[in-house]
């Protein structure tokens, strides 16, 4: 679902709620989106609502390193 949704269990009230505490919150298609180290850097906490990608080893190196270092995810 996204967050652009704004169906009776659409997102766009979480996005707007979450907005409305002054986050920033960024929508990124995962099969045109590569999880690098340089990329992950520019968030605090990431959100998988309608993940389909199969992420290579490098990726999940990254993210696994991303997450100790203190990064958040929802999935």
């Amino acid at each position: 679902m996204l967050l652009t949704d704004s169906a009776k269990l659409g997102l766009s009230t979480f996005h707007a709620m979450v907005e409305g505490e002054g986050y920033q919150i960024d929508q990124f298609y995962d099969q045109e989106t590569n999880l690098s180290k340089d990329f992950l850097k520019n968030f605090d906490v990431i959100i998988f609502g309608l993940h389909q990608k199969e992420w290579s080893d490098q990726e999940l190196s990254e993210l696994d390193a991303w997450i100790h270092a203190g990064g958040g995810i929802l999935t």
